[in-house]
C-alpha cells in the first residue's frame, strides 16, 4: 500500500474509532444515568430504595449475558451491524423508560437498554483489531476504555442539570433521540475491516499458533481452574462491582440525603467521581511504565488505596469536609474505578493468545455480575432499614456501605492470594495439566 492511502487509512480508522468511542460512551452513560435521576424518580413513582436498586440493577443482568453472544455475532454477522442494530434495542429501552408509568415498565427498559447496550464494547475491539495495526492495539483499546467512560461524566452534573430544565423523562428522550443518531451514524459510517473500504490488508494480526486450540468445553475448564481467573474475576467483582453499584444507584442519594447537598453540588461531585474513572486508566498507563510493578502488585496497591478512602463512608455521621469531596471523590474514582485496564492486560499476559479472549469474556462479566448482586443485596439493606421510605438518614447509608467495605477487603485479600507463580494460567491451557508455570502475577 503506497504512504499516501496508508495515511488515508490511518485517518479513516481514527474517524471509525471515535465513532465507536462514542457508542461506548453511551454504555457508560446508561450504566450510572439511575444514580443522577435516583431521588426524583423515587419521589415519582413513591418507592423506596429496594424496588429501585432491582430496576437499576435489571441493566446489569443482560448486559453481563450478552458479553458472550457479542462475539459470536461480530465474527458471523459482523461488528458494524451488530452495534448498529443493538443501539436501536437499546434506544427503544430508552423510550420505554422514558415513557414509563411504573417501576415495572421502567425495568423492563432498563433492561433492553441492557441488552443493547451490552454488544456494544466486545465488537468495538474487532474492529480495532483489524483497522489499527498490532503494536497500536493496547493504544486503542485502553483509548476506548478511557474516552468511552467519558459517558459517566455526562451522566453526572451535566445529566443533573438537564433533569432540572426538562424532567427526568425529558433527560432519557434526549438520551433515546441521541442512541438513535449514533445508531445511525455507525451503519454509514462505520466499516468492519479495511477492505470494506477499498484499502488493501496491511498486515497480518495474529500470530501463527504453538498449540491447537482444545476444544471449547475444556479450554473454559483450564481456564477456571488457573489462579489468574479466580484472583481477577474476584477483583471485578469486587471492585468494578461495587464502584457501578455506587455510583449507579446510592452515590447522588447519599450525597443529598446523607450530606445535605443541593442536587448541583451532589451532581458536581458525582462528575468528579467518574473524571476519576475516566482519566484512571491514562494515567495508571503514564505510572506503569517508570514505577515497574508487577500488574498483580497494582491491583493490589488499588483495593488498598480504596479501603482507605472508603472508610469515612461507615461513620453515622458526615466526616469529610463539603470542600474536600470533590478531591475525595476524584481519587475513589481514580482507585476503584481506574484500574480495570490493569487487570484485562494481567489476563492477556497469563494466557496465552490462542484463549486469551475466552479469558477476557470470562473474567470481565463478572463487573456486571457484581454490580447487579451489589445493587440488590445494598437495596435490600436500606429496605430493612426502612421500609418503603424514599429518603434514608446517614447512619442508614453507613450500615449498608459496610457491604461495600466487605467487597474492597475481599478484592484485596484474592490479589495477595493471587500475586507469585502459579499453575495453571497460561502454559497449562496448551499443555498436559499440570505442566508449566505462568508468569509472576
Amino acid at each position: 500500500m503506497s504512504p499516501h492511502s496508508s495515511k488515508a487509512m490511518a485517518r479513516h480508522a481514527w474517524f471509525i474509532f471515535s465513532i465507536l468511542t462514542i457508542c461506548y460512551a453511551l454504555v457508560s452513560f446508561f450504566r450510572t444515568s439511575t444514580s443522577t435521576l435516583a431521588v426524583d424518580i423515587m419521589r415519582e413513582f413513591a418507592v423506596g430504595g429496594g424496588l429501585m436498586s432491582v430496576m437499576s440493577s435489571a441493566y446489569f443482568y443482560p448486559y453481563g449475558f450478552m458479553q458472550i453472544p457479542a462475539g459470536i455475532l461480530s465474527d458471523r454477522w459482523g461488528s458494524r451491524n451488530t452495534i448498529a442494530s443493538f443501539l436501536l434495542i437499546g434506544a427503544a429501552g430508552s423510550l420505554l423508560f422514558a415513557l414509563s408509568g411504573s417501576v415495572t415498565a421502567a425495568t423492563a427498559g432498563r433492561v433492553l437498554i441492557g441488552v443493547g447496550m451490552g454488544m456494544v464494547f466486545v465488537p468495538a475491539l474487532r474492529v480495532i483489531l483489524y483497522w489499527f495495526p498490532p503494536a497500536r492495539h493496547a493504544l486503542g483499546t485502553g483509548l476506548i476504555l478511557s474516552l468511552g467512560t467519558g459517558g459517566m461524566l455526562l451522566a453526572t452534573y451535566p445529566l443533573m442539570l438537564l433533569s432540572q430544565a426538562v424532567g427526568w423523562r425529558g433527560s432519557m428522550f434526549a438520551a433515546t433521540a441521541a442512541t438513535v443518531l449514533v445508531a445511525g451514524a455507525t451503519w454509514l459510517w462505520v466499516r468492519n475491516r479495511p477492505e470494506e473500504a477499498g484499502y488493501a490488508p496491511a498486515w497480518v494480526s495474529i500470530a501463527p499458533r504453538k498449540h491447537p486450540a482444545p476444544p471449547l468445553r475444556e479450554t473454559m475448564l483450564r481456564i477456571v481452574r488457573s489462579r489468574t481467573y479466580w484472583s481477577v474475576s474476584t477483583w471485578f467483582f469486587c471492585m468494578y462491582g461495587s464502584f457501578y453499584a455506587m455510583t449507579g444507584l446510592w452515590a447522588g442519594p447519599y450525597f443529598i440525603q446523607g450530606y445535605g447537598l443541593d442536587k448541583g453540588t451532589a451532581g458536581g461531585i458525582l462528575f468528579c467521581m467518574a473524571l476519576g474513572a475516566v482519566v484512571g486508566p491514562s494515567l495508571v498507563g503514564v505510572i506503569v511504565t517508570w514505577v515497574r510493578w508487577s500488574k498483580g502488585a497494582l491491583l493490589l496497591a488499588a483495593s488498598g488505596v480504596t479501603i482507605l478512602l472508603a472508610a469515612p463512608l461507615l461513620a453515622d455521621h458526615p466526616v469529610l469536609p463539603a470542600s474536600l469531596l470533590p478531591v475525595w471523590s476524584l481519587a475513589f474514582g481514580i482507585f476503584c474505578g481506574g484500574f480495570g485496564g490493569i487487570a484485562l492486560t494481567k489476563v492477556q499476559e497469563d494466557f496465552p493468545p490462542e484463549i486469551v479472549g475466552t479469558a477476557t469474556g470470562m473474567i470481565n462479566i463478572y463487573s456486571y455480575i457484581g454490580t447487579a448482586l451489589l445493587q440488590l443485596a445494598s437495596g435490600w439493606i436500606m429496605e430493612t432499614q426502612a421500609p418503603g421510605q424514599a429518603a434514608y438518614g446517614i447512619g442508614q447509608y453507613a450500615s449498608m456501605f459496610i457491604l461495600f467495605m466487605a467487597m474492597f477487603v475481599t478484592a484485596f485479600s484474592a490479589t495477595l492470594l493471587g500475586l507469585g507463580k502459579s499453575r495453571g494460567n497460561a502454559t497449562d491451557v496448551f499443555s498436559p495439566m499440570g505442566e508449566g508455570e505462568t508468569k509472576s502475577a
